[in-house]
């Protein structure tokens, strides 16, 4: 047995399940490295973002409390449990939201200031963040998400990737991560305003730079609120790419190479 319970943390023997669908011939796998032999580096870094408030300490201690009672809930009550607890995960993630908002668009300027490349952006929330960044930086962004139909979203792709004066692309995560090749001929720099729940969709995300076709080292930087809901998520994004890496490659990322120790091991 591979992965007992319900929970990530709890899967075990991810290695030698590995061993297994590979000798088996079940999997066969080819990494981008493997075919791609000649793509530039990819560096990774963590900002911390040292903001806080009242409002936040307690919406996480609201989840906490909300997550220890579905943990003693069983059957209808722990879905009905289950609700209150996404529904407090919501809360807290939209209060950091909103406080880290002011240093993202820092950032941003700063950005845009140091430099003369591009830049994409990548969000979850289309109004709490994704619209308010475009707002911000609409002389010089252009704003994708799930509303842009197929037409409209080639539209944009192609003013981001011609016209010189739009240097920055804010995109939901989802919306820019699939479906999409040639951002990787403009652009090597990305930064992650807000974290998701899947690590495959960021994975995606950072795909679309670092491509065939790439020439210079791509830069992704993780912008996170320490001591918040955003330090969960960096836990959890940790431990199923660490699921995922033993199984399909039989080897977990180096400690160093996580976000966690990243963001824990700023100074």
């Amino acid at each position: 047995e591979f992965a007992p319970g319900s929970s990530t943390s709890q899967s075990i023997n991810m290695l030698e399940l590995h061993r297994k669908l590979t000798e088996s011939n079940t999997m066969i796998r080819r990494t981008k490295k493997d075919v791609y032999t000649q793509l530039p580096k990819v560096n990774v870094d963590v900002v911390p973002l040292g903001v806080t408030s009242d409002t936040l300490v307690q919406l996480a201690n609201e989840t906490q409390t909300e997550s220890k009672w579905m943990q003693q809930q069983k059957g209808r009550d722990r879905g009905v449990a289950a609700f209150r607890v996404q529904q407090s995960l919501e809360k807290y993630l939209q209060e950091a939201i909103r406080l880290k908002l002011p240093l993202i668009i820092d950032w941003i300027k700063d950005f845009m200031q140091s430099t003369d490349e591009k830049l994409i952006v990548g969000v979850v929330h289309r109004e709490k963040c994704g619209a308010i960044l475009y707002e911000k930086f609409k002389d010089i962004a252009v704003h994708i998400d799930g509303s842009a139909d197929a037409k409209k979203k080639d539209k944009l792709l192609t003013e981001f990737m011609t016209d010189g004066s739009k240097r920055l692309l804010v995109g939901n995560i989802q919306s820019v991560g699939t479906g999409i090749d040639g951002l990787q001929k403009v652009c090597c720099n990305m930064a992650i305003a807000e974290l998701c729940w899947s690590p495959a969709d960021i994975k995606q995300l950072m795909a679309r730079l670092d491509r065939n076709g790439q020439t210079q080292p791509v830069n992704i930087t993780f912008l996170v609120v320490k001591d918040s809901i955003d330090d969960m998520l960096v836990r959890m994004l940790d431990r199923k790419s660490k699921i995922t890496g033993e199984v399909l490659d039989g080897v977990a990322p180096d400690k160093e190479e996580t976000l966690a120790y990243m963001l824990n091991n700023k100074l």
